[in-house]
């Protein structure tokens, strides 16, 4: 409501609330009054969003570093101002908001709880954290962490602690590295085929041949697929079904060893990658 300009045209409100009943109501209520004060809103729901488990409460934060990393990404190309307002959830998710903030967003709002409180506005801090050179010498790994696949500890250990964010047992790219992450991938992958980063998806003889000489969008597609098929190959068997994307459509080789699934590149962009 203090926000300058909040509800005019152009000014766009995403809610981010708890994947329960009584989050998405909440969510939409208050969508809902924005739009009828004439502004633009909608709710995205962060899966798994919780204090009553860590190891959920990891996810739900990587859920929502995904979600910078997917949506805020683009609406910075498009030149927009991104604010995040940090009124609002439980207060371990405020201080994750703040880090993600320092990183993703333009400014960082608040207001306290007495009445007629002024906004409180936090400018971002000009910090720069470049990670570029760390990612390419470690791309299997960061790959995996960024398809949240199981990484060995003595593999973690060779990355610099600023790229890594741990909770217990668990592990996963940092917000400073997811960040750099997004920004490196469509490069490094329209480069070259990239190693496998499971040790379940082999490359036949010629595979490689078959991918070089690719227009750089097609091989950007192989690698992606490829880290697609990673997941899926990795999942535990009552998983792999809603992991068997369209995009991906894995099938079983007739003939073939179980599990043993072909991966083959087509020369025309209509046709889908497998």
């Amino acid at each position: 409501i203090s926000y300058p300009g909040a509800f005019e045209g152009g000014t766009h409100h995403i809610f981010l609330v708890t994947d329960t009943a009584q989050g998405r109501a909440a969510g939409e209520a208050v969508a809902a009054w924005v739009r009828v004060q004439g502004g633009s809103s909608e709710t995205r729901v962060l899966e798994e969003l919780t204090t009553a488990d860590l190891g959920a409460f990891h996810r739900g934060m990587s859920d929502f570093s995904a979600f910078c990393r997917d949506t805020l990404s683009v609406y910075r190309t498009d030149g927009c101002h991104i604010a995040f307002n940090l009124v609002g959830g439980f207060k371990t998710l405020v201080a994750y908001g703040v880090m993600l903030g320092m990183v993703w967003a333009d400014e960082l709002t608040y207001v306290f709880e007495g009445p007629g409180s002024p906004l409180l506005r936090i400018p971002k801090i000009p910090v720069s954290l470049a990670m570029d050179g760390t990612l390419r010498e470690h791309v299997t790994t960061v790959r995996r962490l960024a398809g949240h696949l199981a990484v060995a500890p003595d593999e973690l250990e060779r990355l610099p602690e600023a790229v890594v964010y741990r909770i217990g047992d668990e592990a996963d790219l940092s917000p400073w590295a997811s960040r750099d992450w997004a920004a490196l991938r469509p490069e490094l992958y329209g480069a070259a085929l990239l190693p496998s980063p499971s040790p379940k998806v082999v490359y036949g003889q010629g595979f490689a041949k078959s991918v070089s000489g690719l227009p750089t969008d097609r091989t950007r597609i192989v690698n992606e697929r490829i880290d697609d098929l990673a997941r899926w190959a990795e999942a535990a068997e009552g998983d792999k079904q809603k992991l068997n994307l369209r995009r991906l459509d894995v099938k079983p080789v007739k003939g073939g060893k179980p599990g043993t699934c072909l991966l083959y590149t087509s020369p025309s962009p209509r046709d889908r990658t497998r």
